[in-house]
C-alpha cells in the first residue's frame, strides 16, 4: 500500500505540473515511452543500481527511448524521483500517471479479450458497454486474442471484469457436476 501512496503521490504532482505548464500531450506521449522502457527487466536493474549516478541512469533511459528526447519537465521529474531514490517504484509511478491523466480527461482504456479478433462493426458497442460502466467521454478498447476463450469476451473496466467466455461457462458447469449431490 505505501508503495501506491507513493507512487499516487509522485504521479499527481508530475499531472498537476503538466497541466500547469500545458504540456500534458508531451509529457503524457514522454511518460508512456518510458513505462514501455522501464519495464524491461534489464533497465529496472540498472536504474535501481547504486553503481550508476542520477544523470547516468537519465542518459541511459533517453537513448532507449525512440525519440530520444525528453522533455525538459519529464527530464527534470525523472531527476527528482532518481535522487530520492524511488527508483523501484519509478514504473509504477509512471503507470499511475497514465491513470491519473485518463482520468483527467474522461478517458477510459478497456481491455477486452476475445477468442478471435474482434469484428469491426462490434468495437462501437463494446466503446458504448464501457462508456456507460466508467462513465467517461472517450474509450480505447484494447483487443486481446485468447483462443483459449473458445467463444465470448472477457472485458476488463478499471478494477471489474465482466467474463462471459464460454471457458469460464463451461468451468461453472464442471465444478457443479463436480460437487457431491446430497
Amino acid at each position: 500500500m505505501r508503495a501506491y501512496r507513493v507512487a499516487h503521490n509522485y504521479a499527481h504532482a508530475l499531472l498537476q505540473l503538466a497541466i500547469a505548464q500545458k504540456s500534458s500531450d508531451a509529457v503524457v506521449e514522454a511518460v508512456q515511452q518510458l513505462l514501455t522502457v522501464c519495464q524491461q527487466p534489464k533497465v529496472r536493474e540498472a536504474i535501481g543500481s547504486p553503481l550508476y549516478s542520477t544523470a547516468q541512469k537519465i542518459t541511459v533511459l533517453q537513448k532507449l527511448l525512440p525519440g530520444k528526447t525528453l522533455p525538459p519537465l519529464v527530464k527534470e521529474f525523472l531527476k527528482l524521483v532518481l535522487d530520492k531514490k524511488r527508483a523501484s517504484v519509478l514504473a509504477e509511478i509512471l503507470h499511475t500517471f497514465i491513470e491519473l491523466n485518463d482520468s483527467h480527461q474522461e478517458h477510459q482504456t478497456a481491455y477486452l479479450t476475445t477468442a478471435v479478433p474482434l469484428p469491426k462493426q462490434l468495437i462501437p458497442a463494446f466503446e458504448a458497454m464501457v462508456k456507460e460502466l466508467a462513465a467517461c467521454k472517450t474509450v480505447k478498447l484494447i483487443n486481446k486474442v485468447r483462443p483459449q476463450l473458445i467463444g465470448g469476451y472477457q472485458l476488463q473496466v478499471k478494477d471489474r471484469l465482466i467474463d462471459v467466455s464460454l471457458a469460464t461457462k463451461l468451468h461453472q458447469l464442471y465444478q457443479q457436476m463436480a460437487l457431491p449431490h446430497n
